[in-house]
């Protein structure tokens, strides 16, 4: 964790990674993923650990077993019931930029952007984009199976973001799907100015505006997904429907 980009706090309150001082801490923050990190510690009396996790427990199993979490105190996780709750969900000032923000131009020849990184596919989305690039044109960019490359500088997710806004659609596929996992694979593509294709959370209309996003499940297969972005595409004021939300309240 990059303890300098933690935000100033309320209260009195000094952040280390130094394992060294575990004796000194009110709190110890243990990232789940890392679970072995627990392996050598010591709870010392009055502490209270907290198990932080922004990741679907379907791809780290460790973070709802029992006889694991037990060691914990509290939680803090993306998921609504935690203890502490730390959604992906962006603040209110962010929202309020991209609505005063102009929609950029789309001037790539595919219609369709999709960004991966990660080969973790407890969702289908690899079966599902594959389908889907046969009926409709989408370049694909990450480390994951690209077929296009970031031309110039790669400046990390300020040049993900004027990638994405290229195009008419990005697909954003989470790569499992549970309640409240609504990452910034949904929030990336309406800060770029597009519309995202979306294949996760149940209720992801809990976390963005309504009419802002494509429900992939609402088509029966992918081949009637591409036919209702191919009308868009040949429909302006179809498609320029998905921004309304930025003019609302």
């Amino acid at each position: 964790v990059d303890i300098a980009a933690i935000p100033a706090c309320a209260v009195p309150v000094e952040w280390t990674n130094d394992r060294r001082r575990l004796a000194e801490a009110a709190a110890v923050v243990f990232h789940l993923p890392d679970y072995r990190e627990i392996g050598d510690a010591r709870k010392y009396p009055g502490q209270t650990w907290v198990a932080w996790s922004m990741e679907n427990p379907q791809n780290y199993p460790r973070a709802a077993a029992p006889g694991f979490m037990r060691h914990f105190d509290l939680t803090m996780t993306h998921e609504s019931g935690s203890d502490i709750w730390t959604p992906y969900l962006q603040n209110a000032s962010w929202w309020e930029a991209i609505r005063n923000s102009a929609i950029p131009s789309k001037t790539e020849s595919a219609p369709v952007v999709r960004f991966q990184s990660a080969s973790i596919d407890l969702s289908g989305r690899g079966a599902f984009a594959a389908e889907l690039a046969g009926h409709i044109g989408v370049d694909s960019y990450g480390r994951y199976r690209p077929t296009r490359q970031i031309e110039g500088p790669d400046l990390g997710s300020q040049t993900k973001i004027e990638t994405i806004a290229r195009y008419h659609f990005c697909l954003a596929l989470e790569n499992s799907i549970a309640p409240d996992y609504v990452t910034e694979k949904i929030f990336d593509p309406l800060c770029a100015g597009s519309v995202p294709v979306y294949l996760g959370a149940p209720n992801v209309g809990e976390f963005v505006p309504a009419n802002s996003y494509i429900d992939a499940t609402a088509f029966g297969t992918p081949a009637e997904l591409a036919a209702y972005l191919r009308h868009l595409l040949e429909t302006p004021s179809a498609y320029e429907a998905y921004f309304a939300w930025r003019s609302q309240p």
